[in-house]
């Protein structure tokens, strides 16, 4: 091979033994190699082709297995933050399905049992609170009881029937042949009732006003909602007054199928103390139930939203001296 100017040439000779000649053949070498480059090319090429063959199936099949791991993750991650709604989509029939599958039922056992537990949580909760308000009506009984021997004693016959009578009709509502939910008119002359008899024990001392506007008195309510607030407007508001106080309870419907009841007095109030401990037991999830002011209004309030969701409750306002206010919301139930 020589370069015959700037080209590189490859040249082959043949001596012939009779004549003495020689002869030369000559070819360029680039002409000479071009079927060997294209060759090398062309294998280049299938190289390169195969390795970016080799890396799309890697990837590919990288992804349709992982992929159902990384989802399945995912709503592992979901259901440890509280989702338990989540649930994996998996038609496959290999291992990754069965995982997707049992985690699935899994994730419906959990919720399943943690429906159970809340309903079991609230119907204790609902029994506990049955056992305070069942706990009332027998010290009331007493009080009432022992005030009709000392009128009856002291010739007083015409107030003996009136609150025998006034009685009757306390406790008549309040068995209201085992039913749980009252009309709400009910609701209000059992308080009336009950602030009847009261005011017959503390003459000197409790007036009183019940007001319930037309259109409130059909739906329903919980029985005995309204009776430990008025308790406690007369024990915690009036009897700690030394002069006489008045307890005013209202009741009316709003729009948006709300229904709203006040029960007000004039009696000596909360310190801002107090009302901030008042409010703040009313904002505790706690099941301990305080007994200070017997069924009270933290059992009440506990009691609503037991029933009635979590968006309805008791409210409360006060001033020392000036007297307390509770606000009750509930829905109107017909």
């Amino acid at each position: 091979m020589q370069r015959v100017g700037r080209e590189a040439e490859f040249f082959v000779y043949n001596t012939l033994a009779n004549p003495g000649w020689k002869i030369v053949g000559r070819v360029k070498l680039k002409e000479l190699m071009r079927g060997a480059y294209q060759i090398r090319s062309l294998t280049l090429v299938v190289v390169l082709l195969c390795i970016l063959l080799t890396i799309v199936l890697y990837f590919f099949i990288s992804n349709a297995l992982t992929h159902p791991i990384r989802e399945l993750k995912q709503k592992m991650a979901q259901a440890e933050g509280g989702d338990l709604e989540v649930r994996v989509q998996s038609r496959s029939a290999d291992e990754i399905g069965g995982l997707a599958h049992s985690f699935n039922g899994m994730i419906a056992k959990i919720r399943e049992l943690l429906e159970r537990s809340i309903r079991e949580q609230e119907e204790l909760a609902k029994s506990e609170l049955k056992t305070l308000q069942a706990q009332i009506n027998p010290h009331f009984l007493y009080n009432t009881l022992d005030a009709i021997v000392w009128m009856t004693e002291a010739g007083r016959k015409e107030e003996v029937v009136r609150m025998t009578k006034t009685l009757s009709t306390f406790f008549r509502i309040v068995l209201s042949k085992g039913e749980e939910w009252i009309r709400v008119r009910e609701e209000f002359e059992h308080v009336e009732s009950y602030l009847a008899i009261q005011q017959m024990r503390y003459r000197d001392i409790l007036d009183y006003s019940v007001q319930l506007e037309e259109g409130a008195g059909d739906c329903r309510i919980l029985k005995l909602t309204l009776q430990p607030l008025v308790e406690n407007a007369i024990y915690h508001g009036i009897k700690n007054k030394r002069a006489g106080g008045r307890v005013q309870v209202r009741g009316r419907r709003l729009p948006g199928e709300r229904l709203e009841f006040q029960v007000a007095d004039d009696g000596c109030g909360f310190s801002p103390e107090r009302l901030a401990q008042v409010r703040g037991a009313l904002a505790e999830e706690s099941a301990e139930t305080g007994r200070e002011s017997g069924f009270g209004l933290r059992n009440v309030h506990r009691r609503i939203k037991l029933y009635y969701g979590k968006s309805w409750g008791v409210s409360i306002e006060s001033e020392p001296g000036a007297g307390s206010r509770v606000t009750l919301s509930l829905p109107a139930v017909t």
